[in-house]
């Protein structure tokens, strides 16, 4: 992994946060959202990049609480383990 692909690896819990906390605010949801795929995508996380998709469509729409929540755990569960890849060698 880059130095620049682990810079991006180390804002993950930020932006799930960030996301979870948005979870009353779906306009402000799905722009977050946005963000994240675009640079998952950028970055290689095709996994990612599909699961925020989901959650961004899911705020776009007005969606209910459940599919919220079930795609923040995802999404949560999936920037996890991309957090647990070691740094790349100094």
């Amino acid at each position: 992994m880059s130095p620049k692909t682990w810079k991006f690896v180390a804002t993950l819990p930020a932006r799930v946060a960030a996301l979870a906390a948005a979870a009353g605010d779906l306009g402000r949801m799905a722009a977050l959202a946005h963000q994240l795929k675009g640079a998952a995508g950028s970055y290689g996380f095709p996994a990612i990049t599909e699961a925020v998709g989901r959650l961004e469509a899911i705020a776009k729409s007005g969606g209910g609480s459940e599919d919220t929540q079930a795609c923040l755990r995802e999404l949560a569960n999936l920037c996890g383990r991309a957090s647990a890849m070691p740094p790349p060698p100094a």
